[in-house]
């Protein structure tokens, strides 16, 4: 029985007296051995990549305690839809400080946001876990054209303004100057659509077009629209 349970980690044995005054050997408990264990941390903690795609790598480093010696595995959730990841080691050995090296690749189809990553090691019944996020940065918005071509009275008038960059869907409005008579921009598309009445005076009706998207940027552009007779 003694050998045993030394076998089970760091005993201690003393002798100690019974309130019957009979000696027996007594198993003091308290010297038992903590468990074999292990920690993973990651760094860095945050990783980015521009908006074109690329490749983010965290480094996950173990600390083994208690003579904790089996191999570990890693997986990783919370991955944006398209995107890959690898580990390097996978599974761990047992080299002391020990450390692997996380892998996130994401197209450029992958959404601009920011995800939270689970990485967890796993060994036997023994499984850690530490989260680290990806941000997918947007481009600046920007409105591509800087002009508008003229109008004639009395005669429908179209034109598009455009951008790039940002997330999409895109919201656009007239954020201020002087409009021409029933002049509307579409909200969803950037067409600007109007039939100038025969009451319209020639001359450029000026105004500043904005465009906002899902990631809270927003962009502005001034205008003018030349309109004259038939």
């Amino acid at each position: 029985m003694q050998a045993a349970l030394e076998a089970a980690g760091t005993l201690d044995w003393f002798t100690a007296t019974d309130p019957d005054a009979t000696h027996e050997r007594l198993l003091n408990v308290s010297s038992f051995g903590a468990a074999p264990d292990f920690s993973i941390s990651a760094s860095p903690s945050s990783a980015s990549l521009p908006d074109a795609g690329g490749t983010a790598t965290y480094t996950i480093t173990i600390v083994r305690g208690n003579g904790f010696s089996g191999s570990i595995g890693f997986v990783v959730t919370g991955l944006p839809d398209g995107a890959t990841a690898s580990f390097s080691p996978n599974p761990a050995s047992d080299l002391a400080g020990l450390t692997s090296q996380l892998s996130v690749t994401a197209p450029a189809a992958v959404l601009p946001a920011t995800y939270v990553l689970t990485i967890t090691g796993a060994s036997g019944t023994l499984s850690r876990a530490v989260s680290v996020t990806l941000v997918k940065t947007p481009t600046a918005l920007a409105i591509t054209a800087t002009s508008l071509p003229a109008g004639k009275v009395n005669k429908l008038y179209s034109a598009t303004v455009k951008a790039t960059g940002g997330i999409l869907p895109y919201e656009w409005r007239i954020a201020s100057g002087a409009l021409p008579p029933g002049l509307t921009l579409n909200a969803s598309t950037g067409v600007i659509s109007w039939t100038p009445p025969p009451t319209t005076k020639p001359g450029s009706y000026s105004f500043t077009v904005s465009v906002s998207d899902g990631a809270t940027q927003m962009a502005t552009q001034a205008f003018s629209i030349r309109i004259t007779k038939k």
